[in-house]
């Protein structure tokens, strides 16, 4: 039951997230226009635009005008729909609002860092702070120690252009939001996700590494 609930509001926020990710490229209103078709900018209608069986419905093509629908939006939409869905079984119950605040935050944040190799600074700001607000963990001085070590670390990799403002600012954030061996676990295999792509792929243009935070976050809850 909970995994259900979780895919759906998993589905519905990553349709969400696609559509203010669309107006945002496209300096639109947050909520005006309504949605409408790219290809006929015909105003869609409240069963076209349900998560994943509005897409399917229309076989993936406009209703109105028959053109193809892009479907990254649709992908999304199950890819964190199933994400979510897992969280009742790997995750405790008390660590369920934080574990949902946190993937969702990173997802919002990886949409748009892949897209436009860019971080929307209020919702950084914005979820960063809720998130330590009501999740701060307690670390002894030795954590602080090592944490300030790596966040200077953080800040050369900044200044060098290694390393976005965005990028920085997340890995800060979440320090004060995981475990300390958690925290670490989740570098590790982010870095590790990054070697592997830039390895395997041309990467014509600066790494969105936020994804790769999102992943090695998913790493450390799954594994």
């Amino acid at each position: 039951m909970f995994s259900s609930l979780f895919f759906l509001v998993g589905a519905l926020l990553a349709s969400f997230f696609s559509c203010r990710l669309y107006r945002a490229q496209h300096f639109l209103w947050a909520f005006e226009p309504r949605s409408f078709c790219e290809n006929c900018h015909q105003t869609l209608t409240f069963w076209q635009l349900i998560p994943i069986i509005g897409f399917l419905l229309q076989k993936g093509r406009c209703h109105f005008c028959q053109s193809p629908i892009a479907p990254i939006s649709t992908l999304n939409e199950l890819f964190f729909g199933m994400i979510l869905s897992l969280l009742p079984f790997f995750v405790p119950q008390t660590l369920w609002l934080q574990t949902f605040l946190i993937c969702s935050w990173l997802f919002y944040l990886s949409l748009f860092d892949l897209a436009t190799r860019s971080v929307p600074l209020i919702p950084l700001l914005f979820g960063g702070s809720l998130n330590v607000i009501f999740f701060a963990k307690t670390h002894f001085f030795f954590e602080w120690s090592i944490f300030g070590l790596g966040l200077l670390l953080l800040v050369l990799g900044n200044l060098s252009g290694k390393l976005g403002h965005g990028d920085t600012l997340v890995i800060s954030f979440l320090a004060f939001e995981l475990p300390f061996q958690e925290l670490w676990l989740l570098l590790i295999y982010a870095s590790s996700v990054a070697l592997f792509y830039t390895f395997f792929f041309k990467v014509p243009h600066e790494l969105a590494f936020i994804p790769a935070l999102f992943l090695g976050y998913l790493l450390t809850l799954f594994i």
